[in-house]
Order: structure tokens, then C-alpha cells, then sequence
């Protein structure tokens, strides 16, 4: 799956970015070089699921699950 960053440019200057079919720590440095490439300050940033993803050794994503005990 090819890999991207989904960008919204509001009317107000904002930028909304989500990356996609980046998982872990990937889904971290994109937006770092966005803002460099735009000279822009991240303001909000969210992890969404992709984040606590692993790939697994066939290369499928798989979610990276940690289960609290009650």
C-alpha cells in the first residue's frame, strides 16, 4: 500500500494532516517534516490507531493490543 499524508488547507491558514498506511513511530515523522517543509507549528496532535500498530513478518499491520488486568 503506498504510503501518504492526507493535507486540508482551511480558508484560516489552518492545516490538518493525517497520515496513511503509516504505522508506529512513521506516523511520527511526517508531520515533523511538514511542518518544516511549510515553516508551520504543530499545534494539536492525536494518535490515532495506526500508531499502536506493529507489522507483523508478513507484512500485514497488526494491532499492537496491551490489556489492562482488572
Amino acid at each position: 500500500m503506498k504510503k501518504f499524508i492526507d493535507i486540508e488547507i482551511h480558508p484560516d491558514g489552518r492545516i490538518h494532516a493525517e497520515t496513511v498506511n503509516m504505522i508506529g513511530e512513521e506516523c511520527l515523522i511526517a508531520p515533523e517534516i511538514l511542518a518544516a517543509l511549510v515553516k508551520a507549528e504543530i499545534v494539536d496532535s492525536r494518535y490515532l490507531p495506526n500508531y499502536y500498530q506493529t507489522e507483523n513478518t508478513n507484512g500485514l499491520a497488526q494491532e499492537n493490543v496491551q490489556r489492562q488486568e482488572s
